[in-house]
């Protein structure tokens, strides 16, 4: 019945339906953040203590099942990492081996080209502080059904300070250009009151 799509008259009325429900892209993004955090806490509970935490989703369920097939040997947990000369700071997730160590970070979304850059930023951050370096950099890749692969990242640090630049590069790019635009705009005004 008409009736039924009341809440369709105007853009206004259908964004507010969507609030009501749960069904904004706000929304959305915040269920996945709030799975991605619970899937960290296991990973760390598992480091921390070697013994199965309560979990909730599938992403939980891989980690565990992950852990359980690699019997990873934990060395850092959460460990947070600070280079002083490229000023940057980030926490990586975990580090695990004897020999032959391996620093991994948990995604429980797409991976994007970022989380390379980000494990090779974590890698120069690790020299810089002085922890062990990993021999090994690799993304959990976890997912709602249970499954989960390890992948390899390959290690280089060109590509982290490249990054680490062209962000820099970016910020003076947007300083100099909100100078320009202020001086513009006063021009303009001066012209308009002349």
């Amino acid at each position: 019945s008409i009736d039924a799509l009341h809440w369709a008259g105007s853009g206004d009325s259908v964004q507010q339906e969507l609030r009501a429900n749960g069904l904004t892209a706000t929304d959305d993004m915040n269920r996945k953040g709030d799975i991605g955090t619970a899937a960290h806490s296991v990973l760390e509970h598992l480091a921390e203590h070697d013994a199965v935490p309560p979990f909730t989703s599938g992403h939980d369920m891989a980690v565990i099942s992950w852990w359980k097939a690699t019997r990873p040997e934990a060395i850092y947990t959460e460990q947070a990492i600070f280079d002083p000369d490229r000023n940057v700071a980030g926490m990586f997730d975990l580090q695990y081996g004897t020999d032959k160590t391996t620093m991994l970070d948990l995604k429980t979304g797409s991976i994007r080209r970022a989380a390379v850059i980000q494990l090779n930023i974590y890698r120069l951050g690790s020299i810089a502080c002085g922890l062990r370096v990993p021999d090994r950099l690799a993304i959990l890749d976890t997912h709602d059904d249970g499954s989960w692969a390890e992948i390899e990242v390959p290690i280089n640090s060109d590509w982290a300070k490249t990054a680490i630049q062209t962000n820099r590069n970016g910020k003076d790019i947007e300083k100099a250009l909100r100078a320009a635009m202020k001086v513009a705009r006063k021009g303009s005004a001066e012209k308009v009151a002349a």
